[in-house]
């Protein structure tokens, strides 16, 4: 996911504690040492479920924005309902935003929080994104970025059949 060009990315994290649980999170830290320090000293805890926080990245990653998605809880804690409502939520900010700052590509994994959302679901709740999104988004490409190939072609074929392209 983090090989391909971008103006974008959206990454899942637990936002009610410091660190960057969520499974993306830790991988693009892993991938970008200094980027995810920066990412971590940067944000102010708690993060509200629902909501996001940005860092703009300078230097050598391939986008230049970086968007932390406040989508999950390891705690019962400030989960005021269910999680394709904060992906929503969340994403439809995010979104937002990144149009204000021009973003033609935005790169996110499925949004399945782990266990939380199934696959489908999970593209259901990208494509209400956009759907509520579309005055500002006719200009966007969201890139997903889905690593397990049973759980591509499963999305694939479910895409295509409802009307999408190019999945």
């Amino acid at each position: 996911m983090f090989e391909f060009p971008a103006d974008a990315i959206i990454l899942g994290f637990d936002g009610s504690a410091a660190g960057l649980g969520g499974r993306l999170a830790r991988a693009f830290a892993t991938a970008f040492p200094e980027a995810g320090r920066l990412l971590q000293s940067s944000i102010a805890y708690p993060v509200a479920a629902g909501d996001f926080r940005v860092v703009t990245q300078p230097g050598k990653l391939p986008f230049s924005r970086v968007y932390l998605a406040s989508v999950l809880r390891h705690t019962a804690v400030d989960y005021p309902g269910d999680s394709e409502a904060i992906y929503c939520a969340a994403y439809i900010k995010i979104v937002r935003d990144a149009a204000i700052y021009n973003s033609a590509i935005i790169s996110t994994g499925l949004p399945s929080g782990g266990w939380r959302n199934r696959p489908l679901n999970a593209f259901d709740v990208l494509a209400r994104v956009m759907e509520r999104t579309f005055e500002y988004t006719r200009g966007i490409t969201l890139q997903l970025c889905i690593l397990e190939p049973d759980i591509y072609y499963r999305v694939k074929h479910y895409a295509t059949s409802t009307g999408y392209e190019n999945i």
